[in-house]
């Protein structure tokens, strides 16, 4: 636990979990993104949550959880915002920011 804490920044408690994966693409092309997106029950095309200058990242988490629950299709994000993949903002979204497109 010594050398995991010592690596996050943070405590862990006994049953703490790490998850390690590639980061995407800061840039991604926006056409075949749009293409990939599907539109919730209901809706004729995908709904976006554009955030521009959000720079709390639990401010960009609680967004990536209301947007999930709305059922908003992906997240579009300016470059003044937040890292949604920081620690904060994924506590904040609850896990929100791994099942939505961002």
């Amino acid at each position: 636990r010594a050398d995991l804490s010592a690596a996050t920044g943070f405590k862990h408690s006994a049953l703490s979990v790490l998850g390690i994966a590639l980061r995407p693409p800061s840039a991604v092309p926006l056409s075949p993104w749009l293409a990939a997106l599907a539109a919730a029950a209901g809706m004729r095309r995908p709904t976006l949550l554009l955030l521009d200058g959000v720079i709390k990242p639990e401010n960009v988490g609680s967004l990536f959880r209301s947007a999930l629950a709305f059922g908003v299709a992906g997240v579009v994000l300016s470059p003044g915002c937040a890292d949604p993949l920081y620690r904060k903002a994924i506590r904040a979204s609850m896990g929100a920011v791994f099942l939505l497109f961002s």
